[in-house]
């Protein structure tokens, strides 16, 4: 009984082949946490440094475009109001 399951614990051998047509994933080994904590402000300072960032120029075109919108669905959504307040007034619901 006891040779039946050591024969079944024993590793298979698989060629290349065999690995690559059935796509056989590799066990993840195990990570060392503490060093993973220790490195990860490491990572991500290097991750900020790859990001471009966009020039003052750009961001001072891009804040006057936003409050321009801003400012005229204001003016449209106040007009729009007036013109369901005189609806209202006009059926003789407000």
């Amino acid at each position: 009984m006891k040779k039946d399951k050591l024969e079944k614990r024993e590793k298979i051998k698989v060629s290349k082949e065999t690995k690559k047509a059935l796509k056989v994933k590799k066990q993840k080994e195990s990570k060392n946490r503490g060093k993973a904590f220790k490195e990860y402000p490491i990572k991500i300072v290097k991750e900020v440094h790859k990001i471009k960032w966009s020039g003052w120029d750009n961001l001072k075109k891009k804040y006057i475009i936003v409050l321009l919108f801003m400012v005229i669905f204001a003016v449209l959504f106040f007009l729009i109001g007036l013109g369901i307040q005189q609806l209202f007034q006009w059926i003789k619901i407000y």
